[in-house]
């Protein structure tokens, strides 16, 4: 018997060890609210990928009175939904580019603008506007695409026409 009485006042000495090294987690848990609060107030958000920085033109729009027409502009048109029923057009002009594997020919019209670009400069030494016309339904991948081929050729005049109604 005296052994069962042993074996029980060591379990519940064992109990008693365990019930008296629990740790008290509330300052930990304090910790961790304070370092919550803290990355939370300290955050910052991510720009937005597809923001592309513009300046809009003061002298055109619905405000302006008389619309200054520039007879050296270019107009880069975009058409088409992308899907193999019915292609990206792309057209410079009056030439329309071919497409490669889908996708329209940037390189040719790349090539072309710089041809432009240079005799622009050549004439009298001014950048020449370019308007890129895409269709709403037009990928927005092809019309950055057009955009960032007018950057490498060095044009810095490019706007976007407004939709068609």
């Amino acid at each position: 018997m005296s052994f069962r009485r042993g074996r029980a006042a060591s379990q519940a000495k064992t109990r008693q060890a365990a019930a008296a090294t629990k740790p008290d987690l509330t300052p930990m848990i304090d910790c961790v609210f304070l370092l919550l609060i803290f990355f939370m107030c300290s955050m910052q958000f991510q720009k937005t990928e597809a923001l592309i920085e513009s300046y809009l033109p003061k002298d055109r729009g619905p405000g302006v009175a008389a619309a200054v027409i520039d007879l050296r502009e270019v107009t880069v048109r975009l058409s088409g939904t992308g899907e193999p029923a019915d292609p990206v057009v792309l057209s410079l002009a009056k030439r329309v580019y071919s497409q490669v594997a889908g996708v329209p020919d940037y390189q040719q019209l790349r090539a072309d603008l710089q041809q432009l670009h240079h005799t622009a400069l050549a004439s009298d030494g001014e950048k020449f506007p370019v308007k890129i016309a895409a269709r709403p339904e037009v990928p927005f991948k092809h019309v950055v695409r057009v955009l960032d081929t007018c950057l490498a050729v060095g044009l810095e005049d490019v706007t976007f026409a407004a939709p068609g109604r």
